[in-house]
Order: structure tokens, then C-alpha cells, then sequence
């Protein structure tokens, strides 16, 4: 299973970009979190921590 966390500001990878990369990888999610950069584990702390969480919940 894969996951990708980003941004709506993400300056690095297009929207149509990150849904590109979801489709290559069955199964895969996606999360984009309102606002942030690369820190969105902290700028986002409580809202990060629920998707890994049930991430890591579905991968054991």
C-alpha cells in the first residue's frame, strides 16, 4: 500500500501530478492537507497523526 501526503500549495508536484502517481500505485491514497510545506507533520500535527495512524492501522 502507498500513501502520499502533500500540500495544496505544493510547489514541486502538480495536483494532476500527485492523482498520476495515486493511479501508478493500486490501492494507493492520497492526503492534501489545506496549507503548509514539507513540515505538515508539524504545521498539521493532529490532522497528520490521524492519517498515519489509520494508515499504519490498514498495513498490519
Amino acid at each position: 500500500m502507498a500513501y502520499s501526503l502533500s500540500t495544496q500549495s505544493n510547489l514541486v508536484f502538480t495536483i494532476a501530478e500527485r492523482e498520476s502517481l495515486k493511479a501508478s500505485y493500486p490501492g494507493a491514497k492520497l492526503h492534501t492537507f489545506a496549507s503548509g510545506g514539507h513540515l505538515s507533520g508539524i504545521t498539521h500535527r493532529e490532522e497528520f497523526n490521524q492519517v498515519l495512524e489509520g494508515f499504519l492501522d490498514k498495513t498490519e
